[in-house]
């Protein structure tokens, strides 16, 4: 089962056996059910510390994903040049 936001599922009739796609959701969801079961006091500073220090290469990668989400699709552009024929 994948997690999918409610305006998700208007647009997603079935999942796509070769989209890995859905893992994304699935691993968010995981983290949600995760967060879910912590109390305050469950959390030692190492924890935090350990927690924020991998969380660095995620921000990375959901950061990168809202810049191509507010940039819009990419255009390239080829050149040719005929020169570099053989």
């Amino acid at each position: 089962m994948s997690f999918k936001r409610d305006d998700d599922q208007q647009n997603t009739a079935q999942i796509d056996a070769y989209d890995a796609s859905h893992l994304f959701w699935d691993e968010i969801q995981r983290l949600d059910f995760a967060f879910r079961d912590l109390q305050r006091e469950d959390v030692s500073e190492s924890d935090i510390e350990e927690f924020l220090h991998v969380c660095e290469p995620v921000w990375t990668v959901l950061n990168r994903i809202q810049k191509k989400k507010k940039n819009g699709p990419q255009l390239s552009l080829l050149l040719f040049n005929p020169r570099v024929l053989p």
